[in-house]
Parts: C-alpha cells; structure tokens; sequence
C-alpha cells in the first residue's frame, strides 16, 4: 500500500488509490486506466492486493463513525481521492492546460506540465520524462526533477557558511544578507549542483557537486551566486529539453518557499528568459486539494470552474533584459560541465566501490 490509500483505508474502510499515484508505481497502464496483469504477475502481486482505482477528486466512500467521532466532525463527511502532490500543485497553480507549467521550488525544484494525448516513447524515457495520468481527468503530466534544488542553498548555508551554529533570528538575517548580495549577472565561478546526484535529464546518481574556476580572489559571495545560478541553469536545461521532445511552455507559475525572494525569481526569470508568475496563495498543492474536494460534493462543475474562482496571479517577474545575453553565454558553458566530468565520476566512484570490497 502507498500513504494515500492506507489513508483512505483508515479514514472511510475503503482503500482507494487515484489514477495519478497507481501511474507511480510503474504497474498501472495510464491509457486504459488499470494494472498491467503481466507486471503484476511478474512480481507477484494480484490486482486484489492493491487499491481500488479510481480518478483524482472521486468520493472513495463516508468517513468511518469512529473517525467522525473522534475529530468532532460530521459523520456523513465524505472522503476524497486526492492525488500526487506535484499535479495537486498543478491544479492549486491553474496549470491544467498545455503551455502552463508549475515550477516548484522547494528542497527539490520541479518543473511539472500537462498535456492532453500521452507522450510515451524513447525520447521521453531516455531524458527520464514520466507520463502519468493528472488530476485533471483526461490529461496527462509530466515532471522534471532537480533533487538538489533547495538542497544546495541549504547545504551552502549550513556546510561552507556555517549558519546552522546560529540562532534563528541570527540565521535569517544571515540568509537576507546572503540574498540581498545576489546579483543579475553570472558568477565568476561555476557550480554543478549535483550534490546528490544529478536530476533530469540524465539522473546520474554518480555525479557529485563541484565548484569550477577557484581562484585566490573567489569569495563566499561569488561561490552562492554560483549556486543560485546554477539552480537556474538546471531548470533551463529541462525547459529545453522538453521543448526538444514538442512539450513548449510558454508560461511559469512559481510555488513554494523559493518565491518568497524577489531577487531569486528576477534572477531565474532572466535565466529562462520567461516571465515567473507567483500565486495568492502560495500552497498550491493544499489548494488543488481543496478544489477537487470542492469538484467532488457539486460545488464547482469541474476543475477549470474551480481554477477560475481559487486560483489568483500575485505578480510578474519579467526577465532583465539587458543581463539575458550574458546568462545565454554562461548557461552554454554550464551546459558542458556535467559531460565533461561524468566520466572522472564514474571512474572514481568504480574505484571507491572496489576499494571498499577488497
């Protein structure tokens, strides 16, 4: 069982599991809506072990007597399917139609979209692409991964600034003067932020952090704008390469604790050279929830109903245009660093895995 199903299973004596989280588990067949018999029997699971499919915002059944009671609430409340949090995020964005994509900056940053035909296929799978079904019925999802997105600002912080050893009202004005210091312009050094390895496109578990072109004169504020850039250059490394396989977006909407710094998402929308929208309401993930619960009891008549009365634009960050000529140049040279050490990587990480057999 997965968290959402066990859940449901608690909460309404029903384990229902929604078609974007069965898409998750690699044995569900997005297209026709249900198991792959042969996956299933290759592993030796019958489709009666698993959770009742059923699509993202359905009733899976009442909330269950003991529960009612227990929370104080209504005992004819119903429980909802709900659904893999980067489509929730999606939904709470308005990011239910092509060309719109919600890019979520947390400790991972993600770049989700949708689409309405599947786009299976080698090109897909050789960039790492899923293509799962939405919450939104009838469409399709995909997202990008960079596992070391808030990660690498969070690790330069602790590791290298020490801020950690702070108090929390110390720290956070650390962090503001940290920000405040960014600017639009490439850092003198470069870093590949693949401190856990590295995400889409090429998911290369052996590749490792690295700083690039350290001189004498390298400071502390040249190697975070490194960093910053460098959370940047990846995401428009997976714009492209959706792009490459006709998945184009036109238009970002941010979520997530990234969109609080002003500079952050100038400096990202400069990079992209697209224009970052932020939200009303920062917790889209929550919100999409809590439209498709609206969906489910006849509140709205859909999901685009449910969008066009929740979902608020905040503002618009437009790229600076007179630094996205120099963010081109440097994103050419950033492009070039993961090819050229990968193999340096993988020899090194081959030596250390011998070394610690013998």
């Amino acid at each position: 069982m997965q968290y959402g199903d066990f859940l449901l299973m608690k909460l309404a004596g029903v384990p229902a599991l929604d078609f974007t989280m069965a898409s998750r588990t690699m044995a569900f067949d997005p297209v026709r809506k249900d198991w792959v018999p042969g996956i299933l029997e290759f592993v030796g699971i019958a489709p009666s072990q698993l959770g009742n499919l059923a699509p993202s915002g359905m009733p899976a059944g009442i909330i269950l007597k003991s529960v009612a009671e227990s929370w104080g609430i209504s005992r004819s409340a119903l429980v909802i399917t709900g659904g893999h949090d980067q489509c929730l995020a999606a939904v709470g964005a308005g990011v239910i139609e092509s060309d719109l994509a919600c890019y979520s900056m947390g400790t991972a940053e993600v770049i989700s979209t949708c689409f309405p035909t599947p786009r299976a296929g080698s090109a897909m799978l050789e960039a790492n692409y899923p293509s799962y079904c939405h919450a939104v019925p009838d469409h399709y999802f995909t997202i990008t991964l960079n596992q070391s997105g808030g990660l690498s600002l969070e690790w330069f912080q602790n590791n290298v600034m020490g801020l950690d050893q702070l108090s929390e009202q110390a720290r956070a004005a650390a962090v503001s003067s940290l920000l405040d210091e960014i600017r639009i312009q490439p850092s003198r050094v470069m870093f590949l932020p693949h401190i856990v390895g590295s995400g889409t496109p090429t998911c290369d578990h052996l590749s490792r952090g690295t700083f690039l072109g350290l001189s004498l004169k390298t400071g502390r504020p040249d190697m975070f704008q490194a960093v910053v850039d460098a959370l940047a250059f990846e995401a428009r490394l997976n714009l492209e390469t959706l792009a490459d396989r006709d998945i184009p977006i036109l238009e970002l909407r941010g979520v997530g604790g990234g969109t609080r710094s002003e500079r952050l998402l100038e400096l990202k929308a400069t990079v992209l050279n697209r224009p970052i929208r932020t939200l009303k309401n920062p917790q889209a993930a929550l919100l999409g929830a809590g439209i498709l619960a609206q969906v489910a009891i006849g509140k709205f008549a859909g999901i685009e109903e449910g969008c066009r009365e929740c979902v608020f634009i905040d503002r618009t960050i437009e790229p600076r245009r007179d630094a996205v000529e120099v963010y081109s140049a440097a994103f050419e040279r950033f492009r070039q660093v993961h090819g050229t050490l990968r193999s340096f990587y993988h020899n090194w990480r081959a030596e250390c895995r011998t070394t610690v057999l013998v």
